[in-house]
C-alpha cells in the first residue's frame, strides 16, 4: 500500500491501477490490478482524467 500511494503521488495524482499496477510488475511486485484497485479506494486515492 505504501508504495502505491508513493507511485500515485509521484506522478501528480494522475496514474490509475492499471499504470500503478504495471510499475509494481516492474518493480518485481506480484499484484493484480484488481488488488490495486481495492487499496486505492480504501485509501481514498483517485486518479484525475486530464484534458487533452
Amino acid at each position: 500500500m505504501e508504495r502505491i500511494r508513493y507511485h500515485f503521488e509521484e506522478n501528480s495524482r494522475r496514474y490509475g491501477s492499471p499504470r500503478i499496477t504495471k510499475i509494481l510488475h516492474a518493480e518485481g511486485l506480484v499484484i493484480t490490478e484488481r488488488t490495486v484497485g481495492i487499496y486505492m479506494r480504501e485509501m481514498g486515492l483517485r486518479s484525475c482524467v486530464a484534458k487533452k
